[in-house]
């Protein structure tokens, strides 16, 4: 018999069943990435990251096209990458607008025909997703 279980080397039993977690929600990202200059496309790029951020600090999963393929320039046709944003967009729980263009309005769209949620700022996230007020910025 061991001396630390006390029957026979087998652990004592458990007697609580952890508590699951709740899946995390996908928030989709949909903030302008196309502009003029390469100066303005990062502007773009770094405004889409902090919104972002602040979802990943809320609890969310922050999908974010902008910083995903931001060097994807002229390596494949756009259809092909903005096709494949609104079909991810689609498997999102929700949608967080940012700066507006044409792209957003047609990710706007494309979820309201989902029925998928749109947020257009960061504050009305926070009724959905599971950090507590305190958690913030912590």
């Amino acid at each position: 018999m061991s001396a630390t279980t006390g029957t026979g080397g087998a652990p004592p039993p458990t007697t609580t069943t952890p508590t699951p977690k709740r899946p995390m929600k996908l928030i989709f990202v949909a903030s302008a990435f196309r502009a003029p200059t390469p100066w303005q496309v990062a502007e773009n790029v770094r405004h889409a990251e902090r919104l972002a951020l602040e979802v990943w600090k809320l609890g969310g999963v922050a999908v974010c096209p902008q910083s995903m393929s931001a060097l994807f320039d002229k390596e494949g046709p756009d259809e092909r990458y903005l096709e494949g944003w609104l079909t991810l967009l689609e498997k999102c729980d929700a949608v967080l607008v940012g700066r507006s263009s044409a792209g957003v309005d047609a990710e706007v769209l494309r979820a309201s025909m989902r029925g998928i949620p749109v947020h257009w700022n960061i504050n009305s996230l926070r009724h959905i997703l599971p950090v507590s007020e305190s958690e913030v910025g912590s």
